[in-house]
């Protein structure tokens, strides 16, 4: 008995702690550049709204939605690489390099092999961040490219006042889109996840 009273107030007491919880806050983005995407993309929202065009443009909202989405996630993949490359500068794994070869020309017969192996490895390793580099830079411009397309459309949607005015290219949000996602694919092969946060 005594010990069901105490399972009531352990739980009483659990549950008035969950209760005094403050409610999680509304997400909000810790990258900049994300905000902004995501203030363009409500104030598109509202302008078709004001427009009375939603019903007639459902297709774009949703491409103009997914654009917007890529362009969240291409943002923290960007940001994931550019940590990586902070933490692991290719500079230094050149520089490695050097040391070894001025050691090979030096070392004698026993640790040579050693020494060339090591080398292979660490030309292995400077391919690999190379790469990452090249990835790098080009998820920078796939997110300029992404920003430069919600802000067409955010000008051509403050600036319409038609449908027929609106002339968002849907094969351009689409081939867009498509790159985005592609992007993000090869990002995520070439880091997988269980190495992103090192």
């Amino acid at each position: 008995m005594l010990v069901e009273l105490a399972v009531v107030a352990v739980a009483a007491a659990i549950g008035a702690a969950v209760l005094k919880r403050p409610r999680p806050k509304p997400f909000v983005p810790d990258d900049p550049r994300v905000a902004k995407v995501q203030a363009m993309h409500r104030q598109i929202r509202e302008a078709v709204t004001s427009l009375g065009l939603e019903p007639v443009m459902v297709d774009q909202l949703v491409q103009v939605d997914g654009i917007v989405a890529g362009y969240r996630d291409l943002a923290a993949e960007e940001k994931r690489l550019g940590a990586y490359r902070r933490s692991n500068p290719s500079a230094l794994v050149e520089k490695e390099i050097t040391t070894l070869e001025g050691r090979l020309a030096h070392s004698e017969a026993s640790t040579r092999e050693m020494v060339e192996e090591n080398l292979s490895i660490l030309k292995l390793r400077l391919g690999k961040l190379e790469q990452i580099d090249r990835t790098h830079d080009a998820l920078k411009a796939q997110l300029a490219m992404l920003e430069d397309t919600v802000r067409l459309v955010l000008d051509q949607t403050l600036t319409a006042s038609s449908p027929a005015e609106l002339a968002v290219d849907f094969r351009r949000l689409t081939r867009t889109i498509a790159a985005t996602d592609e992007a993000l694919a090869e990002t995520r092969a070439l880091l997988p996840e269980k190495t992103r946060n090192h």
